[in-house]
């Protein structure tokens, strides 16, 4: 996906196109929610002890839609909750 987003944003930035790529950790969803053993996996991977809702990924979509980031392309924002630092 990134390589894809940013050839995508090489391409049609002369367009007014901007490209990002939203790269999010564990979400929180109802099935998981059912299967605790996998809950609590998951869980024990991330630095902040809970996995993302949907409404923690939502801002990061509206701001990369908005006029807010009108300079901003051919990124992959992570929003995993520390995952990948550890």
């Amino acid at each position: 996906m990134e390589a894809f987003s940013r050839q995508l944003a090489s391409e049609w930035a002369r367009h007014g196109i901007r490209v990002n790529n939203i790269a999010p950790g564990y979400v929180e969803t109802e099935i998981l929610v059912e299967d605790e053993e996998l809950l609590n996996t998951w869980k024990s991977e991330m630095l902040m002890d809970e996995l993302a809702r949907p409404d923690d990924i939502a801002p990061l979509a509206v701001y990369l839609s908005s006029d807010a980031s009108s300079y901003v392309t051919g990124e992959t924002v992570i929003i995993d909750g520390g995952y990948t630092v550890r």
